[in-house]
């Protein structure tokens, strides 16, 4: 079970951003994602608990008032937590914004096209959670093609699961719910 974390922007971590979920979201979702195992470099596996819930509850009831404008990328981020990249896809390509470009980068480079990955994040431009994720980890995250690069020697490796880039990827995630979290406050 991962520990939420935010970096960067003076965020403090210490139960500071699931409360945050908590005002945002159904709170069965918040104590799924709490529960949620850090998802592998790789499209295998899934969160059974949380993609049972996100199948069963309708994406409306996900998201409270606080957080309905950005029911759309905060979805995508559920799909890729729950290990559903071709949900997330379906989401983020309807996403026009660098997030969405973002979002659309990381369900392909979790499926293995990475030079798609790179397209996508070359898309998002300087994304926030790059530039945070960038300074936070500069030896495995370079830049967000740096990183598909590691993750693709990584997942091609006789040991394709390097718990250093699949802490960098749980951040990253938690950056994205994050700043989608933060951006919803009126």
């Amino acid at each position: 079970m991962p520990q939420l974390r935010i970096i960067g922007s003076g965020h403090s971590t210490d139960g500071d951003f699931e409360s945050q979920l908590r005002q945002a979201l159904d709170g069965e979702l918040v104590d799924r994602i709490v529960a949620a195992a850090v998802p592998p470099l790789d499209d295998s596996g899934r969160d059974a608990p949380l993609d049972d819930f996100l199948t069963g509850t309708p994406a409306k009831q996900w998201c409270l008032a606080s957080a309905a404008a950005n029911r759309d990328p905060i979805a995508s981020t559920l799909w890729l937590l729950a290990g559903d990249l071709d949900r997330s896809h379906s989401i983020s390509q309807r996403l026009h914004t660098p997030t969405g470009s973002y979002l659309h980068g990381v369900m392909h480079r979790r499926e293995g096209d990475y030079g798609n990955a790179k397209y996508w994040f070359r898309g998002a431009g300087q994304h926030p959670v790059e530039i945070a994720l960038q300074s936070e980890f500069p030896d495995w995250y370079p830049s967000a093609d740096g990183f598909v690069d590691q993750c693709q020697k990584s997942v091609r490796s006789s040991q394709p699961e390097n718990p250093d880039l699949t802490e960098v990827q749980w951040v990253e995630w938690c950056q994205l719910l994050w700043g989608m979290i933060a951006t919803s406050k009126p």
